[in-house]
Formats: C-alpha cells, sequence, structure tokens
C-alpha cells in the first residue's frame, strides 16, 4: 500500500500527547484497527525526525522494547528547539547548535523529575508552561518533588 504524505506543520506537543492517551483508551472490539489508524496518522504526519521519535515511544507504550530514556531525550530535544511559551505560533524552531548545550541540562531535569513524581501529565503540564514568555525551566524542580504516597524510580 503506497499512502501519499501531506505536507504539514511540525506536531505540537499537546497533540502528539493527545493521540497516545487515545490509543491507550481505545477498547473495544475494532480497537487494534483504530489504534493503528491513530498511529498512522501521526506517522503520516510527522517528518522524519518526529517519526523516528513518534516509532520509539509507541514501541515502549506496546511493550516490544524500546527504552524510556529515548522518550525523556526526545523530550529534552523538543523543548529545547521549540520552546512552547513563544509570542507567536507556531513557535520558532531554534538552530540545533544553538539549543544543544540547553538540551543536555533539560534532559537531566526531565530525567530527575521523572525519578521523583513519575506522572508524566504533571510534567507534560509543567513543561508546556515553560519558555520566553512563560516560566522558567527551574519551575519543574520545584513541582516535581518527593512526596509521601508516591512511587519514585531508583
Amino acid at each position: 500500500m503506497f499512502i501519499k504524505r501531506a505536507k504539514t506543520e511540525p506536531h505540537a506537543l499537546t497533540h502528539i500527547y493527545n493521540t497516545f492517551l487515545k490509543i491507550a483508551n481505545t477498547s473495544g472490539g475494532s480497537s487494534v484497527s483504530i489504534r493503528e489508524g491513530l498511529l498512522l496518522s501521526l506517522m503520516l504526519n510527522a517528518s522524519g525526525e518526529e517519526c523516528k521519535f513518534i516509532i520509539r515511544f509507541a514501541q515502549k507504550s506496546l511493550k516490544i522494547g524500546a527504552s524510556e530514556l529515548t522518550m525523556q531525550t526526545a523530550l529534552a530535544r523538543a523543548i529545547a528547539m521549540t520552546p512552547p511559551q513563544q509570542a507567536e505560533f507556531p513557535p520558532a524552531i531554534l538552530k540545533a547548535r544553538d539549543s544543544e548545550s540547553q538540551e543536555k541540562g533539560l534532559e537531566e531535569l526531565i530525567k530527575k523529575a521523572i525519578n521523583q513524581c513519575p506522572d508524566y501529565d504533571i510534567i507534560f503540564s509543567i513543561l508546556l508552561q515553560y519558555g520566553p514568555a512563560g516560566k522558567p525551566i527551574t519551575y519543574l524542580s520545584e513541582i516535581c518533588k518527593i512526596q509521601t504516597g508516591t512511587p519514585v524510580k531508583p
């Protein structure tokens, strides 16, 4: 089967996250075909770099072997290259060499936050508040702390 890819804008993190939530919450007799359709629509509208990380994340959530570290690296890179709280939409994409140093620091912050507060819903909502017109990235470490009753990762 040959499918022609449409020229589209880069995916927004919220769109990818919401699509994966739909995939996770789909149940019933035709759930497999619905899940395949949702994943296919994500991949068809993704650039090469985006598609690579979407597939890697799907492999982890489908229990067939990709690493959670890949997803954390992709998330740090996405936030470093396109900080969410920018004045214009779609947000400007920074050059890779400009965001490389920031990417390493973000990756460490995200890993620490996930280890102390393993709720991606909280972490994503905080990361979406970060940017030039939003909160500083240190806000993530202020909110994602070890709390009584919340399991932590080793």
